[in-house]
């Protein structure tokens, strides 16, 4: 029976995300695994100005 790992990384870009993924694809843990899928969140906070006249 194959076992399963759910991992997660975060990063402030998505350089730093890939470099992140890639390190752990090389290690030892992850020297027997398979990489199944990968799905990318990205939230972004934005402010607007009030434009609204007091």
């Amino acid at each position: 029976m194959e076992q399963i790992k759910l991992k997660t990384f975060t990063a402030e870009t998505l350089e730093l995300l890939e470099s992140n993924i890639n390190e752990f694809l090389g290690s030892e843990e992850a020297a027997n695994l398979k990489v199944v899928n990968i799905t990318i969140k990205e939230i972004e906070e934005r402010t607007f100005p009030n434009n609204e006249e007091e």
